[in-house]
């Protein structure tokens, strides 16, 4: 990669939950983000109370959510259905009034588009961000569904309601009257996984990838796709030598429902410790979040597989100096791929609970030595401000962050949708 060459940044997302990694990284100017959105667990759903939506991709949903500056205007919806909507939807706790916006474009986008590829670019072109391009992980969706005595939904459906809404004689016609069902909770489609291959234009787009990032957002999505090995090792195969990466948070295990653990079963992970083979299979490194077990670490380091700890930042956590957080792992991936962020970096953080005034974080980012193979990204001018100091001593559950800024102490919970005032800013020598 040369050095007047914007960086080339793919990023794959697997999950409904927002990533506070890809809202750093949608915020650093003077890179190229390819988004690129699994779709393994779309799903439809014609009832009466959804329509005019049938179609749910919750991954891209996120994605232009976490992407788009203004929803309700980029993405319109006629008063009268979306009220409609609203009141058919109202105790129902999947949905926010943005992800209508979003799921009504969609499916009116879909009904009329040709393929998947153009679904994808018109939806991308009404975000308007030339730096950020959205694509299909793959052209076909396994359809994966939960059966029992003879009821089906679909997976995702089924993991977050726990209500199988559909008689299976019903399901494919004549296919479906040949299903027994059974008295026990079974997975109908984990055979067409193995045929899932990768979209097309995702497959140049991670030969062209300066450095390949995976999110995970949450823990049935992260099975789907390990499960679907011929898609992970196209992913392998194709993505840049030693600069594809994996973000992992252990937490996401922990709390998930009993009925997810079920599934997990199912889908062949009677042990959450078989990530860390799956890991190294796939991927160069994993960066893992500093709250990691040692347990949890050595199982890494035994592996084939380059380890790296920072803060991993969930939304719905409370944090202690974000803008240090949220650098510190920047420059981690960064430097993976010999992109170097050299200058200031500014963020800034959201008001806390009691709703407290913003306060800016500005660190010094200071480079110990000439790489002639490193892009160099530099970032707005700014007037000095104190260095941050790391430091080992144990916090309180309450927060969960090693890092201190001298002299302020600021603790915070960044809000359901976090904005940042400022962009991180960065330019190419």
């Amino acid at each position: 990669m040369s050095s007047d060459t914007v960086p080339n940044i793919s990023i794959i997302v697997s999950g409904k939950a927002k990533s506070l990694v890809l809202e750093m990284l949608t915020k650093v100017e003077g890179i190229h983000l390819n988004i690129i959105c699994s779709n393994l667990l779309d799903y439809e759903l014609e009832t009466e109370k959804f329509q005019p939506i049938k179609l749910f991709p919750w991954e891209l949903v996120t994605v232009l959510k976490q992407t788009t500056d203004n929803v309700k205007e980029a993405f319109p919806i006629p008063s009268k259905i979306k009220e409609e909507l609203l009141s058919n939807l109202s105790s129902e706790s999947l949905f926010e009034e943005e992800d209508l916006h979003i799921l009504y474009n969609i499916n009116q986008i879909e009904s009329v588009s040709k393929n998947i590829d153009n679904a994808y670019e018109v939806l991308e072109g009404q975000i308007g961000k030339e730096n950020i391009n959205i694509f299909p992980i793959s052209d076909l969706n396994p359809n994966l569904i939960a059966v029992k005595q003879k009821r089906w939904s679909p997976l995702r459906y089924y993991s977050e309601t726990g209500e199988l809404l559909f008689d299976l004689t019903k399901l494919n016609g004549d296919d479906g009257k040949k299903k027994k069902g059974n008295k026990n909770l079974e997975i109908d489609g984990l055979e067409r996984l193995e045929s899932i291959k990768l979209n097309e234009r995702v497959k140049t787009i991670l030969e062209d990838s300066d450095l390949v990032v995976f999110l995970p957002t949450d823990v049935l999505s992260l099975e789907v796709f390990l499960r679907s090995k011929s898609l992970s090792q196209q992913v392998k195969k194709l993505s840049p030598l030693n600069k594809s990466v994996i973000l992992w948070n252990p937490t996401l295990i922990s709390g998930i429902p009993e009925r997810d653990n079920e599934l997990s079963t199912l889908l062949g992970f009677e042990d959450f410790e078989n990530f860390d083979d799956y890991f190294a299979d796939i991927f160069d490194y994993v960066v893992i979040d500093k709250d990691a077990t040692e347990e949890e670490l050595q199982r890494l380091y035994d592996g084939e597989i380059k380890v790296i700890r920072e803060v991993i930042p969930l939304f719905g956590e409370t944090y202690k100096d974000f803008g240090v957080i949220s650098r510190n792992l920047i420059e981690s991936l960064f430097n993976i791929a010999n992109i170097e962020l050299d200058g200031k970096l500014e963020i800034e953080n959201a008001k806390d609970e009691n709703n407290s005034p913003k306060t800016t974080i500005s660190i010094d980012e200071i480079r110990e030595e000439e790489n002639e193979n490193t892009t160099k990204l530099k970032l707005a001018e700014e007037s000095p401000k104190p260095k941050v100091k790391e430091v080992d001593e144990p916090v309180t559950e309450e927060h969960k962050t090693k890092e201190e800024v001298e002299p302020e102490d600021v603790t915070y919970k960044p809000p359901k949708d976090l904005s940042f005032e400022h962009s991180i800013k960065a330019t190419i020598d």
